[in-house]
Formats: structure tokens, sequence, C-alpha cells
């Protein structure tokens, strides 16, 4: 959801963007690699070729080799789309996201919905008087009829958002909606962890986690997934938690190395306190430095057969600057 991501990590760690509800994973849209091994050979991966390590690139992440060429299944979108953002006041997030978290189980595969604590950057459309201050939003993605999309969304509009920034948008201006967030040179530290249920208890600790971080690029995602996500089984990739409902992203972001323990240390916290309420389940490409057994969390019931593939395709670990799998 920030234009200028690398397509190639991106999708080895499964692929997470607007479209994931109505078109599934990005991995789900692979059709195809080319990669080198450790032992410097070129090899091609799909559903006719090699499929063992098709399999393992979808979701394994960089661990089997440099992949040189992606081949995608495409899809037609847009070019215009029913998205964007409704913003509220921070003080009513524990009555948005209470909505919210009822209203998404609702609508069809091709409504995508996140909703995000963050501070109003100063920059248009944002209005001039949010600027500045901590709000509760949801981004908005309907890839098919507007006027079906502008139906869907009008519960949420009826709450009566300080900041309607959602209509009718250019698919390639809502994929860079979020790219104020991620300037040049920034500093991040990132963890994840999945949600089934938004009860009191998690309501809460999201709400005083949201309150709690004072760096402008800083913000606390929590993405609806199901869907297209859920349509494929377990069996189809590496990546395995397809039965998820909600991803959540602690995205500590800064500029000044003056804020770098600040922010780790509320990323860290906001994960342990989170960590309550769910299984031990982490995506790829939202993680950070973790330990052997988080590692094992991130690729669950696969991890096996990865180690399979390790062994076969980089058997002695070449391939380890990543979330590491073990030979």
């Amino acid at each position: 959801m920030i234009s200028t991501t690398g397509i190639a990590g991106f999708t080895l760690g499964g692929g997470v963007g607007w479209l994931v509800r109505k078109h599934g994973l990005t991995i789900d849209n692979l059709l195809s690699v080319e990669l080198v091994t450790a032992e410097g050979k070129k090899v091609k991966a799909s559903a006719e070729q090699n499929q063992d390590l098709f399999w393992g690139v979808k979701g394994g992440g960089g661990n089997f080799g440099v992949v040189t060429l992606f081949e995608y299944k495409l899809h037609q979108v847009g070019p215009v789309v029913f998205g964007g953002l409704l913003i509220f006041p921070f003080e009513r997030a524990e009555e948005v996201l209470k909505v919210y978290g009822e209203w998404v189980r609702s609508v069809p595969d091709e409504l995508s919905a996140l909703s995000l604590f963050l501070i109003a950057p100063p920059i248009p459309p944002i209005p001039q008087h949010i600027q500045g201050k901590r709000v509760f939003a949801i981004g908005l993605c309907y890839a098919d009829d507007l006027e079906e999309g502008a139906r869907l969304v009008s519960l949420i509009k009826a709450l009566n958002p300080a900041a309607d920034l959602a209509g009718p948008i250019p698919y390639t201006v809502l994929q860079s909606m979020f790219d104020a967030s991620a300037p040049r040179g920034i500093n991040a530290y990132w963890k994840s962890l999945y949600l089934d249920e938004l009860d009191k208890n998690v309501i809460g600790t999201l709400i005083q986690a949201g309150s709690s971080f004072r760096s402008p690029f800083t913000h606390l995602d929590l993405i609806y997934l199901e869907g297209a996500v859920k349509r494929k089984g377990a069996e189809e990739s590496a990546f395995q938690h397809r039965d998820k409902r909600f991803l959540v992203h602690m995205n500590g972001n800064w500029m000044n190395k003056q804020e770098e323990t600040e922010n780790i240390n509320w990323v860290r916290h906001t994960w342990e306190t989170l960590s309550r309420y769910t299984q031990e389940a982490y995506y790829l490409n939202f993680t950070g430095e973790e330990g052997v057994d988080k590692v094992k969390a991130i690729y669950g019931k696969a991890y096996p057969k990865l180690q399979e593939l390790k062994r076969k395709y980089d058997p002695t670990n070449l391939f380890r600057v990543n979330q590491n799998i073990k030979p």
C-alpha cells in the first residue's frame, strides 16, 4: 500500500494489498519465477516445472535463491475505483472500531478495508484542522461498480467522519495514498500478528497502543483479510495463515536517531500486549529480528517441508540474511 514498495520481496512474503480480498495474495497470482540458486544455476519454477520450489517461493521469502523474473496473472482494475480514507477524531476510536469490526464481516470480497491509528500528516487532501492530530481512520478500496461501492460504504460514512476522503479515485492515486508515511531515509521497526476477534479487551489494547506513540510516521494498522485469501488451501503455498481474520501491523517509523529507542519499545510493548489474545502466528513481510521459534511461527505447518527445500536448494545456507529457514 506504499507505491514505492519493491515487488520482489513483497511477493515472496505473500503480498497483502488493496485487492487482497478480491484477488488474493500476490503469490496467489504468481504464474512462474526464474531463480538463481546457491550453486549459480538458473532454474524456472511454476505449476508445471520444479513444483516444489514454486510452492516454497510463494511465502517462503528469499531462502532459496535470487529471483530474477516474476510472471504474474493480471486483472483488469479501474482505472477508477471507490476508495480512500474516512478520518475520525481519536476520541471516537472505540465507537468506530466496534462498528468496523462488525461491518467488514458483512461486505463482499470486492471491498477491502483496513483501520489504522495515526497522526494525520500535514499534506493535502487532509483538512488543515486535522493535520498533526492523533486520529483513527478507515481505508477503503472497492474495485467494482462505483455506485455499489458508495452504497456499501454508506454505513461507515453515516458515522460522520471528521474528514470524508472516500469516493471515486484513480487506483494509482489510492495506491500512493500512504506514501507520506514512508519518506526516503525513514527508519523502521515492525512486528505483526493475527487476530480473529475484536472483543473489548482487544479494542482497549489497540486504543491504548494507538494513543501512546509520538512519531508522526508511526502507525498501527488492522487489515481485514478473508475473502479470496481464505478460499485458497494451505497446501497450495508456503503461506499458511489463510484462516486468520485480521492482520495487525505495528509500524514503528522515525527519522531522527534519538527517536529510535522510543519507537522500538512501542512496537515491542504493543506486540507483547496483543499477543495475549492470539495464537503464535506472524506475517513474513511485517517482521523484524526474530528468534528461531518466532521464525517457525511465521511459516507454521509448512516449516518442515520448507526445511527439506532448503536442504535441496541451499544446503549451506548461503541465503541467510532473512527470516531464515535452517537447512
